[in-house]
């Protein structure tokens, strides 16, 4: 099963892109998704391993409600095109947890 390639004209404004830098961390989806990140992280902090789960996944449909995608940037292809690729569930869960164990990220301008 070939994962869908999508272009950057395709990308949608509440996309997560993985990656860094701040390209990626200029990016609207991004940006969302920080802010959505920054209101559960209090919360995090102090719940129990089961709990994070739970407020992973929490932050994970609230990022995806209105059909936000977590795509990685296909590397070595037509190089004067961006490709993306949505990433599987383990590595958006990854990339949620991470944002709320670390610390928080100020706005860039």
């Amino acid at each position: 099963d070939c994962p869908r390639i999508i272009t950057a004209s395709d990308r949608l404004p509440d996309d997560v892109l993985c990656g860094r830098g701040v390209p990626i961390q200029r990016n609207p989806g991004n940006q969302r998704m920080h802010r959505i990140v920054e209101s559960y992280r209090q919360q995090y902090k102090a719940a129990s391993r089961m709990e994070k789960a739970r407020l992973v996944h929490t932050v994970l449909r609230q990022i995806k409600e209105g059909g936000a995608r977590f795509l990685r940037r296909l590397e070595g292809r037509n190089s004067d095109k961006e490709q993306w690729v949505e990433v599987d569930r383990d590595v958006e869960y990854e990339k949620v947890s991470h944002a709320l164990r670390g610390p928080s990220i100020h706005k860039v301008d």
